[in-house]
């Protein structure tokens, strides 16, 4: 008999874990870069901090314009098709609404690169909708729709499960989906813990063993696309 995954705190606290190897490997990266230089140490730290300060202004503009992007292709084009079958796009807010709105960073992953796709797609309709949820009654349902055949799921969570307002949805809890074509978590991933495609054995899938972050997520995303199109899974 299958068991859930899900309370099994060694793979939470292994996940948690794991940013830190990630922020060493890469100031020790930018070290064996600058030390043959032979810099004084001042100059190296100096380095790194204009390096910091240049990522922080980059990830503040950069962001804004794809929030801005994705917010108006949502709003005018939520949907193609959907009475049929058709892709789901699910973005997880872990965060209620403030004046209106969802976090700027919930929308910067792709979900504007699949909009223009499907809505661009001129060789064979493909069919989408978009699904904006906060707690495990409104994602469920979509998973377990016979009709949504794709699912592309961003957000925030770990291998085993995602994370919502509140409460995280175990994957192990919509195990029982009808068989999808194609499977995407694009938000962190874990070394551990059974996915919804290791439940499901999708048709293919897009599932890490390990944190992912935009832009990266971004190029995924177009990747995997290209991916489907050349095998004939859009």
């Amino acid at each position: 008999m299958e068991k859930s995954d899900c309370e099994n705190r060694f793979i939470d606290y292994f996940h948690y874990l794991e940013v830190t190897p990630v922020i060493i490997l890469l100031l020790l990266f930018i070290w064996i870069l600058l030390v043959p230089l032979r810099l004084s140490l001042p100059f190296i730290l100096l380095v790194i901090l204009v390096l910091y300060c240049i990522s922080i202004v980059i990830f503040t503009i950069y962001p804004d314009s794809i929030h801005k992007k994705t917010i108006n292709l949502i709003e005018r084009f939520p949907e193609k098709g959907s009475e049929n079958p058709h892709h789901a796009i699910i973005i997880a807010h872990k965060k209620d609404l403030v004046q209106g709105q969802y976090e700027k960073r919930d929308y910067l992953s792709g979900v504007d690169i699949l909009i223009e796709k499907f809505q661009n797609s001129s060789e064979r309709s493909v069919n989408y909708k978009i699904y904006e949820v906060n707690i495990k009654e409104k994602v469920i349902p979509v998973i377990l729709d016979e009709k949504t055949t794709h699912l592309w799921i961003f957000g925030h969570g770990q291998r085993n499960k995602l994370r919502l307002m509140g409460e995280n949805l175990c994957y192990f809890e919509v195990r029982i989906a009808p068989k999808k074509v194609f499977i995407g978590q694009y938000h962190c991933n874990s070394v551990f813990g059974t996915s919804l495609a290791d439940y499901n054995k999708p048709d293919n899938q897009d599932v890490t063993r390990w944190l992912r972050q935009d832009p990266f997520i971004r190029f995924s995303v177009s990747k995997k696309l290209k991916e489907l199109e050349l095998k004939n899974l859009l």
